[in-house]
């Protein structure tokens, strides 16, 4: 791993000594697109790191903001979870209004939501799943039948992000046409499971779902679930990742 991360640093160093280059995805997704083009990269949505193990998320100049780690479809007592979730606590799109849509993020403290009902994370180590509570105020009836389990959380997030890099950009506009300058770059481990878990309990990581509908195209009307993620701040990153100082003699213990 540790030659690994030297690549990517390397390649970063090349890419930064380039200055401004053209975005070539307008926008701010185009900051990691353009990056992943220069290093070589092809664009994919697998479950996996970006990086031979490595991780990317890149981040706007001074932009500060929750990441998703990773995306895990829940399961639970439905065969399709995100269907179930959609047709009983869904709300109507505002421009395709007869379809429910079901975009909220949730956290380990109870919040009000939409038919009167409270949504809730909660880490039961004895079943070994993280269960979404769901109480209905009318009735304080409990809905537990959706969850993630441990194994597959675990699964996700230790293949997905055993290591990560976060690469700051400045972007600006000349003529109509959008330029990214990449300055900076950090490199975290992956503390362990049981800390992850920690942070879910304590309200650090909170999952949210983003469940909507195609407004133009083809697709125009038809159910669009953009993946439910598992999100934190950045600013806490040091809670769930070691950071390795990569401008001093590398630390063995972290890397290896």
């Amino acid at each position: 791993m540790q030659e690994n991360i030297k690549d990517l640093i390397d390649k970063f160093n090349k890419v930064k000594k380039l200055g401004w280059v053209k975005n070539e995805r307008k926008g701010t997704s185009g900051i990691g697109y353009t990056f992943e083009k220069l290093i070589g990269k092809e664009e994919d949505n697998f479950y996996l790191p970006d990086f031979q193990g490595i991780e990317i998320k890149t981040k706007k100049h001074f932009s500060k903001g929750y990441l998703t780690l990773f995306n895990l479809t829940p399961d639970g007592d439905y065969l399709f979870p995100i269907e179930y979730i959609r047709n009983k606590y869904g709300y109507k799109d505002k421009i395709i209004t007869n379809q429910k849509i079901f975009q909220y993020t949730i956290t380990n403290k109870y919040r009000c939501f939409f038919k009167d009902n409270l949504f809730n994370l909660k880490v039961n180590y004895d079943n070994e799943k993280v269960i979404l509570e769901i109480v209905n105020m009318l009735d304080y009836s409990k809905d537990t039948s959706i969850s993630w389990s441990f194994k597959e959380i675990k699964e996700r997030l230790y293949n997905k992000m055993p290591y990560l890099a976060i690469i700051k950009a400045n972007i600006e506009e000349k003529n109509d046409v959008e330029y990214i300058k990449y300055y900076d770059i950090k490199i975290y481990k992956l503390k362990d499971f049981s800390t992850f878990l920690k942070l879910i309990e304590n309200g650090t990581i909170r999952i949210t779902f983003k469940i909507g509908v195609f407004h133009s195209g083809t697709r125009i009307g038809q159910v669009h679930d953009h993946g439910t993620g598992f999100d934190i701040h950045e600013d806490d990153l040091n809670m769930l990742f070691e950071q390795i100082n990569i401008y001093k003699k590398w630390d063995y213990n972290l890397i290896m």
